[in-house]
């Protein structure tokens, strides 16, 4: 098990958001809701960054208010990382190892442990975590980390395409986006704000235009605490 991130003492929302919360979920709710967050992905073997950046990803999904419901579709997210009703796991492109974990009934993706363990199941369990936990291991930001999860995780709308195992996925609800990857870079650029404590922390690991080439040869990029990782000329990982 790796170190937990002190959520209380790292995690700094914006004032003007904080005064909006009191009608639905309180400030206390929403940071044991973060909590749980990071201790789910400490036990995991994730880093403090990487816990910081499942935690940014779930802010922008539903400000961290684990009973929170995405209005106005019919398939609608839920939970702090709005899982939808469809089962897709194990993803077209992707591969899963072991049984199929289920996203659960309504009630079950409400329950913030439910929500995280289906998530982190995404990312130990099957190809889209690959870049994710490369990156965690060579020491990446908690911005890029929080960038690499929404495009791989999440896969959410203008979050760019995917990486299954490393190979790029086209995402159609990225399509229409300008730029393509507009959503993950803002959750790339909000881990400094969020957690100010780890806006240093890590190495920075450049990640590619949308619009990039990954044709050529990788290479071994070696890090200074030993970790290597394997990068395509475009930058991916």
């Amino acid at each position: 098990m790796m170190a937990t991130l002190n959520v209380r003492q790292s995690l700094r929302f914006p004032s003007s958001a904080v005064r909006r919360w009191e009608e639905d979920a309180t400030l206390d709710e929403r940071i044991e809701a973060a909590e749980i967050i990071a201790e789910l992905a400490a036990r995991a073997g994730l880093s403090k960054r990487a816990q910081a950046a499942m935690i940014v990803n779930a802010y922008y999904e539903s400000k961290l208010n684990q009973d929170i419901v995405q209005p106005g579709v019919s398939v609608p997210g839920i939970g702090l990382f709005q899982l939808t009703s469809s089962d897709y796991t194990p993803h077209e492109g992707g591969y899963a190892r072991g049984h199929r974990v289920r996203k659960g009934t309504r009630q079950q993706r409400t329950d913030p442990v439910h929500n995280t363990m289906y998530m982190l199941y995404e990312v130990l369990d099957t190809s889209f975590g690959f870049r994710f936990l490369r990156a965690d291991k060579a020491g990446a930001s908690a911005g890029d980390l929080a960038y690499i999860f929404a495009q791989d995780i999440e896969r959410c709308a203008c979050c760019g395409d995917s990486h299954p195992g490393g190979v790029r996925k086209e995402n159609r609800y990225s399509a229409g986006c300008s730029p393509k990857d507009k959503a993950a870079a803002d959750r790339r650029d909000a881990a400094a704000s969020l957690f100010p404590s780890l806006a240093t922390g890590g190495s920075s690991i450049r990640l590619p235009p949308q619009t990039s080439s990954a044709a050529g040869k990788p290479r071994d990029v070696s890090m200074r605490d030993g970790w290597s990782y394997r990068q395509w000329p475009d930058g991916t990982i």
